[in-house]
């Protein structure tokens, strides 16, 4: 089912919905609320940033405290976000303290204001990055860990959390000791994920506690990839940060480029994508090509809209 990508320029529709006015910021990952609007997490900055795409107004909504940096947010129940939180210095990547990491709970329902607490600490954990909701069962979070190649699994009911899936395809790129596997996503009986080390999208089939159940499969590969997406037909989305160019891989393993090419500042540094509702859009967020600037020079973080 998997091909190695055949890359060209993207010639999907894109547009800026929100940039932020400073070089050397970074928007890591988002979520989609049910009314459309956007949560976007921030790694120079331990903060959510929401933002309406009909308005193109974004707002800081939370300042988390204990750390300098978010990573991963995933819905765990309805306008209910479990959010990464750890210590990374941000140079030309991300440099994690390892044992730094946790999750929190940030709860935007009935009310104006938001309320946060802490889920649990993952102490385990070197590089807590990519962040999903475990379909199969509501209880669990998984949790990619790009330092030591490996994904967790955290019950956000008791907050015990335990290595759920290890594999040879997680190791650590080549280029970065804080980069194995990096993004992951529940979708059906299978959790997916990036990772940088080989370069490539696998799936592994799994069981209710997300146990493996078989081996690894890989999607595709030929590519660095970060966070992702996957469409009800089974589509998946990647973003390539420092290619600058968002990916589809189509159910058959065929990949293309979506959006943006390599000296382009489109989306450069694209570093996670989420599906609108109604599955016409694709939301991108981006670091604004902060560890390879594009020509032209590295630009604010900001948050694209890609038209499907």
């Amino acid at each position: 089912m998997a091909r190695a990508a055949a890359l060209s320029n993207g010639t999907a529709s894109t547009r800026t919905l929100f940039q932020l006015q400073a070089n050397r910021t970074w928007f890591e990952n988002l979520a989609v609320r049910a009314d459309g609007t956007l949560l976007a997490t921030r790694m120079d900055v331990p903060e959510v940033w929401s933002l309406d795409p009909a308005t193109g107004v974004g707002r800081l909504l939370y300042t988390f405290p204990n750390a300098t940096a978010l990573t991963g947010i995933t819905e765990i129940a309805p306008d209910t976000y479990a959010v990464t939180a750890g210590d990374i210095i941000i140079t030309t990547s991300g440099q994690p303290t390892p044992g730094t990491f946790a999750v929190w709970a940030l709860d935007l329902q009935g009310s104006a204001t938001p309320a946060a607490r802490l889920i649990a600490a993952v102490p385990g954990a070197g590089f807590a990055n990519g962040l999903t909701h475990f379909g199969p069962n509501a209880d669990l979070v998984l949790i990619a860990d790009a330092m030591y190649g490996l994904i967790w699994r955290l019950n956000v009911v008791s907050g015990a959390s335990s290595v759920a899936l290890q594999d040879a395809t997680m190791v650590r790129s080549a280029e970065s000791p804080y980069l194995a596997v990096n993004g992951v996503r529940s979708w059906g009986e299978y959790v997916y994920y990036t990772a940088d080390g080989t370069k490539a999208v696998y799936r592994i089939p799994v069981d209710r506690n997300a146990t493996a159940t078989g081996p690894v499969e890989l999607v595709a590969g030929g590519f660095s990839g970060d966070d992702f997406a996957i469409a009800a037909d089974g589509t998946v989305y990647v973003a390539t940060n420092t290619a600058n160019e968002v990916l589809a891989i189509s159910a058959a393993g065929d990949v293309s480029v979506l959006a943006g090419a390599s000296a382009s500042p489109a989306v450069a540094g694209c570093t996670s994508v989420q599906l609108s509702p109604d599955g016409r859009r694709l939301f991108v967020t981006t670091n604004g090509g902060l560890i390879k600037p594009v020509a032209g020079g590295e630009v604010p973080a900001k948050v694209v809209e890609v038209v499907l």
